[in-house]
């Protein structure tokens, strides 16, 4: 965006402001059509202007992908479900009779909710300013992470955003600043330069547990738990993540907590050239498949490829936790009750499981979700009986994600939902996970593949290879630390397979209970959770996808696509 014309020196930033917002808490949404004006009376500031020099100084350094009303931001909780563990949440965010903790860490294994309860929270509590889910960033290093609240927080509380502005005009570039830096000088300091406010505004960070970058992610949290224990912090945070012992060693044991002497040391890491060679591929290739390419790039392209294929095998460390509790653990380190607050002085804990409201809450959903199912056949009687409910509950263990592909199963066309519900049963009754559920998404896919081509369809070796193709795309983007940013995959994934354009979709036709798929755009897995599985040869069998498997199969795919395309003539 082009520079403020504000009359605001960047050397002087405001001392006392004050603003046009009675009765808002200091709160003033998006900050339109306000105006600052400096204690002294005389300077009068456009805020819309300071929105502009605000949002160029901090532009490259965004992931608004991250935001919670992004594109592919998780749900909200279904309605009046996880009331109990809202209402803890919101009884923390209010301060109005005394002063809560200003950490809370929301915690819990894998797809029980965490996602959609901070969605919920970000979306009805007016006190939250900012979110950050890593889960839907572009980013999952953390390099990105304050700059990105901050953004938020100059629009929502605008009293900050000169502090912010010439903490960045008088700072070195936020690439080189240390991450504990960006935090005094972007969030601290701003909210503490402020008298306006009558609550300490919060954040939302979520998926902490998919920080790829394992230093950083100590070393952010670490940064919270020492403002949190030096007192006075301006503003609080509400963390999510699974209870991996990276975390919890920070998180769970606050209050003994000895920082190292050179905890603020490290480098950022830094993306190799290999990024642009490869990203080649996906937007010349997939956007002039037909074109020709000038000698001299083809024959650099040829010399340089083989030498830098071993930088691709750079696996990103995704913290998976064999030893986390399941859904179905009731105990409890931290001696939390499920779903409700343990109070702290720095880090109020909340750790979700499979409690009785948990259950009522899966059984709530399946049975609306069932109902909006026509009934089958002549009969007046509904498809599924209580019972079939109650079993599936017990099966879920907690995990609303089981629900929740259950679910997706019964909205795929031309599908009998008893055939769901008796795969369910086959699948994954009594097992306490998601793997027997998944191993039987993938065997009906592979299944109606081979049915379809014993009735003259399409020959089965190609199109499950297809299938397993794209997974292997899937597994190699979001495992390696290279490619997980990449945001338009579709067309890389038709490239490689050598699908004509729109050809992908249909090829997937019986993965969307696991894939989300935008034509043209992107194809996502629904949850980590599917991605483990894959990676795990315990849990996926002969589906299993390692990286090392992966990678292979991509040189391979890509050696294709370029002789197709002659890059190598």
């Amino acid at each position: 965006m082009p520079p403020s014309t504000s009359g605001a020196s960047s050397s002087h930033p405001l001392q006392s402001i004050q603003i046009n917002n009675e009765g808002n808490n200091g709160l003033i949404g998006d900050g339109s059509n306000n105006v600052v004006m400096v204690n002294s009376g005389d300077l009068i500031i456009d805020i819309n202007d300071s929105e502009e020099e605000a949002d160029r100084l901090l532009s490259r350094y965004l992931s608004k992908d991250a935001l919670h009303n992004s594109f592919y931001s998780p749900p909200e909780c279904y309605p009046n479900t996880r009331t109990t563990v809202c209402n803890e949440i919101g009884q923390w965010i209010d301060e109005s009779g005394s002063d809560n903790s200003p950490l809370l860490w929301l915690n819990g294994p894998v797809g029980v909710g965490k996602s959609a309860i901070a969605k919920t929270i970000s979306v009805l509590q007016d006190q939250v300013v900012a979110t950050f889910f890593f889960s839907t960033s572009s980013d999952r290093s953390a390099t990105t992470l304050f700059p990105t609240l901050a953004w938020q927080l100059a629009r929502r509380i605008p009293d900050t955003r000169e502090h912010i502005i010439a903490s960045l005009k008088n700072s070195c570039s936020l690439q080189t600043s240390q991450i504990e830096e960006q935090f005094d000088l972007l969030i601290l300091q701003p909210l503490k330069s402020i008298t306006t406010l009558r609550y300490r505004p919060v954040m939302v960070i979520d998926g902490v547990d998919e920080c790829i970058d394992e230093s950083m992610l100590v070393r952010f949290l670490r940064a919270l738990v020492r403002a949190g224990e030096d007192g006075d912090m301006p503003v609080r945070f509400m963390i999510c993540s699974r209870p991996e012992p990276r975390i919890r060693t920070v998180l769970g044991s606050a209050h003994n907590f000895k920082p190292t002497a050179d905890g603020a040391a490290g480098q950022e890491p830094k993306l190799p050239s290999l990024l642009d060679k490869v990203l080649y591929l996906a937007y010349n290739l997939c956007d002039s498949r037909s074109e020709s390419h000038p000698h001299t790039q083809r024959s650099q392209c040829a010399t340089t490829f083989l030498q830098d294929v071993r930088e691709l095998y750079q696996p990103i460390r995704l913290g998976f936790d064999t030893h986390a509790p399941s859904s179905s653990d009731t105990s409890s380190e931290l001696a939390d009750t499920l779903d409700r607050i343990y109070p702290h002085a720095v880090i109020s804990t909340i750790q979700l499981g499979f409690s009785e409201e948990c259950k009522q809450d899966i059984a709530k959903y399946l049975t609306d979700k069932f109902n909006a199912i026509p009934r089958l056949g002549e009969g007046t009687s509904p498809w599924f009986q209580p019972c079939d409910i109650s079993d599936l509950v017990e099966a879920s263990c907690g995990q609303f994600l089981y629900a929740s592909t259950i679910a997706r199963l019964l909205d795929e066309p031309h599908i009998d939902p008893r055939d769901v519900l008796e795969m369910a049963r086959r699948g994954s009754l009594p097992t306490p996970d998601l793997n027997k559920l998944y191993k039987a998404i993938l065997k009906r896919a592979q299944d109606s593949i081979r049915n379809q081509a014993q009735d003259g369809g399409p020959n089965y070796e190609t199109e499950w290879r297809c299938v397993k193709d794209s997974l292997k795309t899937l597994v190699f983007l979001a495992t390696n630390v290279h490619f997980f940013t990449v945001p338009k995959n579709y067309p890389i994934i038709e490239c490689l397979l050598g699908l004509d354009r729109g050809k992908l979709t249909p090829k997937l036709g019986k993965m969307h209970s696991v894939i989300s798929i935008v034509p043209g755009e992107s194809v996502r897995m629904h949850h980590r959770s599917f991605l483990e599985f894959l990676q795990s040869r315990e849990r996926s069998g002969g589906y299993h996808i390692p990286s090392s498997t992966a990678l292979r199969r991509i040189l391979i795919l890509m050696g294709r696509a370029r002789l197709r395309n002659n890059i190598f003539q």
